[in-house]
Order: structure tokens, then sequence, then C-alpha cells
């Protein structure tokens, strides 16, 4: 490589020639002053010689440039290669004189120093011609470009040429050193290898002459361009897809459709916005095509010709406005219809005839050529998609198979599903299969059981094919919800809850693969649920034990599935018993409304008490009136002869006007007491926390109770008011609950004094002890008729009882203990009656008898 400071002692045009052995090129740079030779821009070239001249004295003209004034100045760089042979390169000049000689040294200078620009009077020109090529979108990735600077329309010599590669946008032939006032012709053509005719491409060209635009003559392909002395001409060549793609791939769908067998096909767009879809026209094509597929490579769909003999195996590309370029016959693929194709992630294109058959075909869409891959089943089927690396379709018998399409490993997955719906538009993403029916309906299709859900509606059709980019998730809006309740604000330790979860869906769209948990709370271990479903709703599994984690759920359009879940609370569990529910929609929905997804269900704990406990017996007292009542339940500890209320035991019932008749179920360890519902009707009440407390115990009856018993084996007897009062039996009637059956009237032997109070309690004998008035009375409730027998009026302070006995009940050491309500006096209190001395002593205070 040489360098030098080049003096033009003349303006005007001259003719650089060389003798040289082997190869030599030079150009020039307008940066004469730039001591940085190596690295400066040389922007005027003049020309490149290959071989060699026979001899020192033999020189071969290579290029002209024009100096613009005397003492103009260029940077030379001569290239010089010697491939053996003789060792030469002698560089000669023509001057604007017409003096020929070997460039002398008087007019080169070391570039490297300042002053070897001192003098220097602009610099000088080339006439040349420069073409390049950009690239601005293909139609097809094989899609190449060949660009030539040329001497004729077509043939004649090429003078420089250059061509695009892989996926590179630009290609340069570099700058030819061009014959003043000679026409050159800039050509393009499709390389070797290419998918498409340049007809698939819309083509411009913008050219400068020495820096300012102009327009060349002519017309793409070929455009020509004559340069005067000293021009430098460039031109760029700018080639985009005639035909647009659909711009991005993404969760978009699109179908294809016609409605019949001889109308061309059009493509539409399925706006998911709405419920249904709506499907806005796209395009309609020149042809009847099918086995519609999107390619994730280059943004456009491709199809097979529908139509037409002989032209069966023709691949078209579909664009994003709908119509479509005939790429040609598909080496490999028989001249039959196709009706289903998808591509998968790689690009690669798979078709399946039509008909029954074993057989799918992957296309190269670049190469145009077709690999066939054998099935291991035989089916009928109207479209095929891409769920990942599988390919799946469902049969026109509604069969769902799945296909491994490098070995053509066929599976059916799940039963086939009936309706008889022929699904000729399907579509595959990450998150799931999709299909539209020729009959009308959007599905979505489980792809473990192969059950359809439906979606939304969609248009009826002869010729029907879906395609989107298998690379991206389908989606479609839901609201999916959840409600959680018990109906109850407690728990009971011990017993067990029972919930109530309804998820629903109020759209616009289907769900499928929806997640419906209930996880159990810390310290619950033991639950069981069933499910089922409503207006369509479908549960993952029919029941089952432990928490709810039900992963495939189907809700369409205001479908929804209910839970009853049943859970254990363990005896010693404490504290507030909190429980969540959730649903989740599958990877094909989304929700945009969350704050519906969750539901909690929160109940405090009921106390649990040990009313068989010794030395206690129990008392209860009412507050308010109807709208406002309450019942309130003492325990009278007759060890210590203290009182106290126990606040768990409080009964609100706005309802009731009176409580009365406690008694206490030994065999359960339960409290029962007998509330008026009505003027003439009563109900029982007990208290279980394993029941969540209080609850209503048996059915309403006709009757008012003002005093009740139960006997060591758990059966009570109510007894109502007059002089021959109506009596009850109550019994169990199930795990919580009890029957209440009239056993008639009873009478007393001697008339009662007072009948306004009293109560009724059993001895360890089984022997009924009645309280009425200030006197007590004996009953056999296993002798009929009923009667009570009066005993000794018990004496107080040594005088006859002078006050009513309100409640009277045995405790645990074998006395029969009475609360005093004070009415007459003494104050309210609890009493301790001795049977055999027959008399009665205080044995503490109450709050209210």
């Amino acid at each position: 490589v040489v360098h030098a400071l080049v003096r033009f002692p003349a303006a005007g045009l001259y003719t650089l020639a060389v003798a040289h052995d082997d190869e030599v090129e030079v150009l020039l740079s307008s940066d004469f002053a730039n001591t940085n030779y190596a690295a400066a821009v040389y922007d005027i070239p003049v020309g490149t010689l290959g071989g060699w001249t026979n001899d020192v004295n033999t020189f071969a003209t290579f290029g002209q440039f024009n100096a613009s004034a005397a003492n103009s100045c260029a940077l030379i760089r001569m290239y010089w290669s010697n491939q053996g042979g003789q060792n030469f390169a002698r560089l000669r000049w023509t001057t604007p004189g017409g003096t020929t000689e070997i460039i002398p040294a008087a007019s080169l200078f070391d570039p490297s120093l300042p002053a070897s620009a001192t003098g220097c009077n602009g610099s000088v020109t080339s006439t040349s011609v420069a073409l390049n090529k950009t690239v601005s979108g293909r139609a097809v990735a094989a899609d190449q470009f060949l660009v030539q600077i040329a001497s004729a329309a077509s043939g004649g010599t090429v003078h420089r040429s250059a061509t695009t590669s892989g996926s590179g946008t630009t290609a340069a032939t570099g700058a030819h050193v061009a014959t003043p006032n000679a026409t050159y012709y800039l050509r393009e053509q499709m390389a070797a290898g290419s998918a498409s005719p340049l007809a698939s491409y819309n083509a411009s060209i913008q050219c400068t002459r020495n820096g300012i635009a102009f327009t060349p003559a002519g017309s793409a392909p070929t455009w020509n361009v004559t340069p005067g002395a000293g021009e430098q001409i460039e031109c760029t060549i700018t080639n985009a897809s005639a035909q647009s793609n659909f711009g991005t791939c993404n969760a978009r769908m699109f179908l294809s459709q016609g409605p019949d067998q001889a109308t061309n096909t059009t493509l539409y767009n399925v706006n998911v916005a709405v419920n249904p879809f709506a499907f806005p026209a796209i395009g309609q094509a020149a042809f009847i095509y099918n086995a519609t597929g999107y390619n994730p490579i280059d943004n456009y769909a491709y199809a097979m010709r529908y139509a037409g003999a002989g032209l069966l195996n023709q691949l078209l590309r579909v664009g994003g406005d709908g119509s479509t370029v005939n790429l040609g016959a598909v080496s490999g693929l028989p001249s039959q219809s196709y009706n289903s194709g998808a591509f998968n992630g790689a690009g690669t294109y798979y078709v399946k005839p039509l008909g029954n058959n074993a057989t799918i075909y992957a296309i190269n869409v670049n190469t145009l050529v077709a690999t066939p891959v054998a099935l291991t089943t035989t089916f009928t089927a109207s479209d095929i998609a891409f769920v990942g690396g599988t390919l799946y379709s469902v049969s026109d018998s509604g069969q769902l198979y799945g296909i491994n399409p490098s070995n053509g490993a066929t599976t059916a997955i799940g039963t086939a599903a009936g309706g008889g719906l022929v699904l000729g538009a399907q579509f595959g993403g990450p998150n799931g299969l999709f299909a539209s029916a020729n009959s009308g309906g959007f599905y979505q299709i489980d792809l473990s059981t192969g059950t359809q859900t439906l979606i939304s509606g969609s248009p009826t059709a002869a010729t029907n094919d879906g395609a989107n980019c298998p690379t991206a998730a389908i989606a479609f809006p839901a609201d999916l919800a959840i409600t959680k309740t018990d109906g109850q604000t407690t728990y009971p330790p011990g017993g067990n809850v029972v919930y109530t979860l309804v998820a629903s869906n109020s759209g616009p769209f289907g769900a499928q693969g929806v997640t419906v948990a209930d996880p159990l709370p810390a310290g619950i271990s033991t639950a069981s649920w069933t499910c089922v479903g409503a207006g369509g709703g479908t549960c993952g599994a029919a029941s089952g034990t432990g928490a709810i984690n039900d992963a495939n759920v189907g809700l369409p359009l205001n479908a929804s599935v209910t839970y009853t879940l049943t859970m254990q609370v363990p005896a010693g569990f404490t504290g507030n018993l909190v429980n969540t529910a959730t649903v989740t929609p599958g990877a094909a929905t989304t929700d945009s409304n969350l704050t519906n997804n969750s539901a909690s269900d929160t109940n405090t704990g009921v106390s649990a008490f040990d009313f068989c406990a010794a030395n206690t017996i129990y008392n209860h007292d009412q507050t308010g009136n109807a709208g406002t009542f309450a019942q309130r339940t003492h325990v009278f500890n007759t060890a210590t002869s203290t009182e106290s209320t126990l606040a768990g035991l409080t009964l609100s019932l706005p309802g009731a006007t009176e409580v009365n008749g406690l008694m206490i179920d030994p065999v359960t360890n339960r409290l029962i007491t007998t509330v008026r519902t009505g003027a003439s009707t009563s109900q029982l009440w007990a208290y279980d926390a394993a029941n969540g407390g209080w609850y209503a115990a048996s059915p309403t009856f006709t009757g008012v109770v003002p005093r009740a018993g139960m006997n060591a084996s758990g059966v009570g007897y109510l007894i109502g008011s007059g002089g021959t009062p109506p009596v009850w039996r109550v019994q169990a009637a199930g795990a919580f609950n009890y029957s209440v059956t009239s056993l008639g009237s009873m009478s007393y032997n001697v008339a009662p004094s007072d009948l306004g109070s009293g109560d009724l309690a059993f001895d360890v004998d089984g022997l009924g002890w009645l309280a009425v008035g200030r006197d007590l009375w004996t009953i056999d409730f296993a002798v009929t008729p009923l009667q009570a027998v009066r005993q000794q009026r018990p004496t107080f302070n040594g005088s006859p009882l002078a006050f009513n006995l309100s409640g009277i009940a045995f405790g645990s050491d074998g006395n029969l203990y009475v609360a005093n309500s004070g009415n007459p006096s003494p104050a309210s209190g609890y009493y301790q009656i001795d049977l055999d001395a027959g008399t009665i002593t205080l044995a503490g205070s109450a709050t209210n008898a």
C-alpha cells in the first residue's frame, strides 16, 4: 500500500493509467490536509484493475477525475498485490494539456507533514456511479435481491453488482469509475433461491449527482443515468413488500370462510371485545382457499388452493389486507384438497388432506418443498392447530387427537364429544386450543379430556378455517366471582361447620380451566366436599376430601358451580375460624375485576359447657319484650353457694315472647329450653357446641309450657298450666333434634293453691318431682292416667312455706334445690329442700330466678 499527497498542476480532466504486475486499485481522498492519512476517507474512486500488463512500459487506463483548479490536491492510496512473476507498478497521468508522463516526484508530497498541504487550492472529483440496495420488509424470509450497474438494459457488461443475504437489509456495489457522458443502467432482480417474484415488491429509487438529488430515467426494475465529467452519481433502490403482512405476532385470531364451495374466500378478524364475537371482514381473496395457518416468522398467513383441477398443491400467501399471492406449486405435495393447516413456532407449515386419511405434510414455505409424515391413526378432520410443540385436531366425529409432528405418533384424548359439531376453524396458543364450529359457536377445548366449552357465537360457514400466531396466548375476558358462607357466626369446637361456596361467571365470555380453591385453616385437617354445576357449569371433580383445589372447572357465561364443604373442628380448637375461598381464571381467561375473586367467612368459637358437672344446677331468666327478647343462663355451685351468669349462653330471640321449661339432656350433655313463639305455640331450643351453640331443636307445637324436666335416660316431659294441664313427651330425633309428643292431660290428687309457677325434676330413681305454687308433687310417668300426688309442704324457718317455688333441680349431692323468684318474699335465691325432714333452707342468693 502506497500513500502520498498529490498536487495537480493544472485544472481539468486527468486520466490515470498503470503498468503493473499484478492487481492494482487506486483511490483518492478530498481530505488532503489530514495528516492521519491512513484513517482518511478515500471518497473519490479512480479504478481497479485485475491481472497484469505485459511489461513496465505497457499501461492500462483505469480511471479519470477532474481537478477543480490549478494546484488542486488529494491524498492518493494505491493497493498493489504481486502474485509472482515480475514485480512492478508504475503510475502515470495524462494532464488536461495532453502531456502523458509518470507522475513526477515534484507533484508528490509526504502526507504526514502539515506543510505538504501548503499551497493546495481545492481538491479533485472523479466520474463514478454507485448503486445501493435497501430492503424494507421481506414478503418471504428467503427472498434476496441482486442489483447491477450494467452497460445495457438487459445483457451487456455488468460493471458492478451486489446481493443481499440472510436477514440483511442493505447491499452496495461500491463506486464504478465511469466514462463521462456514457449511459449506465441500474437493474434489480430477485436473487437465486428467493421464494417470491419481483412483482411481490414495490420499488423506488433515489439518486444524487454530486450530492444534489435528481430523478433518473426509466422505471422499475431498470433505470439509467449518464454522468458528466467529474460527476459522482449514487443511487439507492428500496424494496418493500407489495403485500402487507399482519404486523406483529399477538393474540389476534383470523377466520377464513366462504358461504359455499363456489365463492372466493373472505378473511375475517375475530373481535373478542364483544360477546358474541364480531367478525369484521378484512378482505376477499381472488381464490377459494383453505388450510389457513399463521406464520410467526414473517407474520403472513398461508393457505392452500381449494378449487381448480391441478392447482390444489399451490401455496398462497395471505396478506394483512386479505389479499393473496400465489407462490406456486409445492414440490412433494400431491394435488388434492387440503382443509387443515397450521404453523409451528419455527415457521413450518403443516397441512392435512381432506377426508379420512393418516398423513400430514410439513411444508417449507421458503423452498416450497413438502415432507410427508405418516400418522398412526386415520381420522377425518377439518382443521389442526399447534399448542406448544404438539399438533392437535378435533376430528369431525368430535374426538380430540394429539399428534407428534416429528414422527406422526397420534393419541386419542378423552372420549368423542357428542353433538355432531364440525370444528372447521381451530386455533392454538401456548395456553390452549379453541375452535369455531361450521354450524356456529366458538368453543374452548380441554386438552386433557376433550371437553368443549361454549365461549361465544360465530357465523355458520360451508368452508371454514382458522389462523392465529401459534406462539401468542389467546385469552377472553370474563368476570369470575365466588361467595362463601356457613350461615353461622360461631363454630362448635368438636363439631362440624358446613360451608356453601358458589363460583360463578358473569362474562362476557365463558371460562375453562378455572381453579376453585379453599385451603383448610391452620389446625383443621378433616374435611369433605361435593360439587354440582348449574347453567352449564362443570366441576373438575364431583367430590373430594380435605381442602378444595378443583383445577378444571368450566364456567360458561352465567354458569356456576356450588360446593358444599363439611369441615370438622377439633374439640381443642380456639380463636376465630377464618376460611377463605378463591376462584382463579384459567390461562385463556382475563379477569379485570379481581375484587370478587375471593370470599372469607369468619366464625367465633362456641363455648362448650359441661352441664352435668358435679355441684352445678342451672337457672335462667329473660329480659326485654317481643322484638328485643333475650334469655340469660345462670349456674349455681352447690358446693360454694355462689351463682354466675354465663355470657356464652345468652340466647337472643327477637320473635319470642317467653322462655321457660329449662332442662338438661344427660345423655348428650345438652341444655334445652322451651321458647314461646306465639300466643299458644312453643318450640324447643337447645345449646350444643357441636352444633354451633343455640339452635331450634324441634318443630313448633301447640301449647304453653312453664314446667319441664328430663330423666337420666334422656326422656323429657313438658307440663302446661291449669288444673288439668297438658303433658308432652320429649325424645331424641336424630343427632341434635327432638320430637314432642302429646300425652294428653294429667290431674292433681289435691287441687293446687297456686298454679302460676313451678318446675319439674327427676330423682335418680326416675320419679318426677313437680313444684306448683308452694307445694311439691310426685309423678310416676310410667303409670297412666298421669296424676300428680301432693307431698308434705316444706317448712321454712319453722313455718309452712309462704313463697312460690319457681324452678327445681336435683344436685349431684342428691338434694333437691329450688329457685325462688322473689314473689312473694323473701328475696330471690337458691334453696335446698331436705325431702326426709321436710325443711327448706337458703343455699345462696340468685341474680333473678
